[in-house]
């Protein structure tokens, strides 16, 4: 059994946190909006999150404007006006 300073801690949630972790964020938006973009930075920005994955973005086209989220840059976007997906990375 390795020394207590070298045990995983148990986390408030019961997890065993063993290292860095990458943080994701996944939402099925039903459209994206400006305000919706807005509030989805704000919660991936306050949780630390790496990638936002967002499916039913419901955007025809790829304009930049339409999927800006302010720190993330758009890595990925698949363009349709009633589905459509996006990813983000920090």
């Amino acid at each position: 059994m390795p020394p207590a300073d070298r045990m995983p801690k148990i986390s408030s949630q019961n997890s065993i946190a063993v290292g860095p972790a990458l943080k994701i964020l996944q939402l099925n938006v039903e459209g994206l909006s400006a305000a919706k973009r807005e509030i989805i930075g704000e919660i991936a920005h306050q949780h630390e999150t790496g990638v936002i994955c967002l499916q039913e973005t419901h955007i025809p086209d790829v304009i930049a404007a339409r999927y800006d989220i302010s720190g993330y840059d758009l890595i990925f976007a698949s363009p349709d006006p009633v589905f459509g997906r996006a990813t983000y990375v920090r």
